[in-house]
């Protein structure tokens, strides 16, 4: 016979577990399949992008956003396209033919014309390099670089300083400076001394008197004066 003791502890149990369920206010049955609602997780997952694309507009701006292409390598083939082609900037390409096919383009889409939504129609004709003059100049003329620039003088006989325009440096200007100063100081130098060689070409000294020739003459003079 089980003992009575057990009993009441397996309904106190059993109303703890009851308690619980009806504070959550959720009864959930044993067994029960979760249903995932796929138009909420669509709605959710949508919201979310929207919100990532706000905060990467907000950091980055909206132009750079905007442009992102669908596909990655059809937006690099164009750039690389792009790139490769040259603008004509002289303005070549733009003949009386072509004037009036674009006025022809402009009218057929004036009017409505059915041949604008056919894709196989052609309003313009391709023009090709031996049409556009001067394409093959541009195309066989080479670059010239530096040392093919002085080549060429050196062939003409034009001399190097002629063709040296380039500046001088700030340093270069102060080393010129100091070697002139000091090339007009040693140039006056050399003029004061000169100038002093000459002068005393002009200058002689002067020869100082015999003292026995002037004790001589004054005997001579004390001897007349006694005989007198």
């Amino acid at each position: 016979m089980e003992p009575p003791s057990k009993k009441p502890r397996k309904l106190m149990e059993d109303s703890d577990s009851d308690s619980d369920s009806d504070s959550q206010g959720v009864s959930v049955a044993v067994g029960a399949d979760f249903k995932i609602n796929e138009e909420y997780a669509r709605r959710f997952e949508y919201n979310k992008k929207r919100e990532e694309r706000q905060q990467l507009e907000a950091k980055l701006g909206k132009s750079s956003t905007s442009r992102k292409p669908a596909n990655g390598d059809e937006a690099s083939d164009e750039e690389e396209s792009s790139d490769e082609e040259d603008e004509d900037e002289d303005g070549e390409l733009a003949t009386e033919a072509l004037d009036s096919e674009i006025f022809a383009t402009l009218n057929a889409i004036r009017s409505k014309d059915p041949r604008v939504y056919d894709k196989d129609v052609k309003f313009y004709s391709e023009v090709t390099e031996s049409e556009i003059p001067g394409a093959q100049e541009k195309k066989t003329e080479k670059p010239m670089y530096l040392r093919d620039y002085h080549r060429q003088n050196l062939l003409n006989g034009v001399a190097a300083e002629e063709v040296d325009d380039t500046p001088k440096t700030f340093a270069q200007e102060q080393a010129d400076l100091k070697k002139n100063i000091l090339k007009e100081m040693q140039d006056a130098a050399n003029e004061a001394s000169s100038d002093e060689e000459e002068d005393g070409d002009f200058l002689v000294a002067k020869s100082k008197p015999d003292i026995g020739e002037a004790t001589q003459k004054k005997s001579e003079v004390e001897l007349d004066v006694e005989n007198a």
